[in-house]
């Protein structure tokens, strides 16, 4: 929790060998427009940006394994998100109503995609899942009206409930 609900902090710079970030430790900083995360990052906590609405992009560096749940919950203004190839799993709701978000690399590589990861993003209009995936969690794109093409990899021998409920684009 270091720096939740602080309200006027609007960017930060975290430093190079910082291995690191603690659940909810940004969260619900409603100014936070930018972060810097330095490639030494390996971990980022449960809702650690959560609730940061002013928060614009995220460079994930390599060696990022996980994304973990609501790591970006309601970061209603966010617009891209680089993930590395290390990463091999997006946790529940990890992108849950980022409504900014139009597209998202991920890469192959990642074989778990969380219950609700872009539940309500409206925004997304194309997705590719990667190769390595083999199901789809319930919800996990539930309500993304925006939503007109989707690849789902032949490997996938799994859609979860409500998967792709109310997108009403597709």
């Amino acid at each position: 929790y270091g720096f939740n609900e602080c309200l006027m902090l609007t960017s930060v710079i975290l430093p190079e060998g910082m291995l690191s970030i603690g659940q909810e430790a940004f969260s619900s900083c409603t100014n936070m427009t930018d972060i810097y995360i330095p490639d030494s990052m390996t971990s980022i906590g449960f809702s650690a940006f959560a609730n940061c609405p002013s928060l614009k992009s995220i460079n994930l560096p390599e060696g990022i394994t996980e994304i973990a749940g609501q790591t970006f919950f309601h970061c209603s203004e966010l617009e891209s998100v680089t993930i590395p190839d290390s990463v091999t799993a997006i946790g529940f709701q990890a992108f849950s109503y980022c409504i900014s978000l139009k597209s998202i690399y991920l890469p192959d590589g990642i074989n778990t995609i969380g219950y609700g990861a872009f539940n309500s993003c409206t925004g997304i209009e194309e997705l590719i899942l990667p190769e390595s995936l083999t199901s789809i969690e319930d919800e996990t794109l539930y309500r993304c009206s925006s939503l007109k093409s989707i690849y789902i990899p032949y490997g996938v021998s799994d859609i979860g409930i409500e998967a792709f409920q109310a997108c009403t684009s597709l």
